[in-house]
């Protein structure tokens, strides 16, 4: 029996000492990590101009400003803003942020 019980006991300590939980020794509290969040825009079938691109990284709930899609040609189209979850914003509209977001550019087809 205590050739059984003296390992068990030692892998018991060592498991205590490198702490196999993954919890701070002593607090029973896990800390989750920051959520980091990223905004692509996509052009959605562009024929010509530069895609913006954002490469900042955003906490939950930061304010993002909507950059520029001036230079975006559509043959046969008018690029009215971006588009996202059911909603147009227009160029230097904010959103805030809750998720990675991908906006598309709305465009309508001219007369």
């Amino acid at each position: 029996m205590r050739k059984i019980l003296f390992p068990l006991l030692i892998l018991s300590i060592l498991c205590f000492m490198s702490n196999c939980d993954n919890e701070p020794i002593g607090t029973g509290i896990q800390v989750e990590p920051e959520k980091i969040y990223s905004v692509i825009y996509d052009v959605n079938g562009n024929t010509d101009g530069e895609v913006p691109v954002d490469n900042n990284l955003y906490a939950e709930g930061d304010v993002v400003r909507l950059l520029s899609n001036e230079t975006l040609i559509k043959s046969g189209f008018t690029n009215f803003g971006w588009h996202y979850n059911k909603r147009v914003y227009k160029v230097g509209e904010s959103i805030q942020i809750y998720n990675d977001i991908i906006l598309y550019a709305f465009w309508v087809e001219n007369e």
